[in-house]
């Protein structure tokens, strides 16, 4: 069966970063699709939080460049959060 890998020495530092309560919760931690994720945002990745759009529309972005890459990969659509009624 296939696994997730550990977080390497770096990947951890740079989530601990990405997640200090103490450091500016507006500084922008990532700009990528027309879309700035700061670390406020990002914070929502805690544990016992409630996720928030701009990091699950940011996630599906990712995905969606991931498909778009893969020569004769299947054909993927992810939608905006935001049209979505709850």
């Amino acid at each position: 069966a296939m696994g997730v890998p550990p977080l390497t020495p770096e990947e951890l530092a740079l989530a601990d970063t990405a997640l200090d309560r103490s450091a500016p919760r507006s500084e922008v931690m990532s700009s990528k699709f027309k879309m700035d994720i700061t670390r406020d945002n990002l914070l929502c990745l805690l544990p016992s939080t409630w996720l928030n759009d701009e990091v699950i529309n940011f996630w599906f972005k990712m995905l969606q460049e991931r498909c778009d890459g893969i020569e004769n990969g299947p054909s993927c659509y992810f939608s905006n959060s935001f049209f979505w009624n709850t």
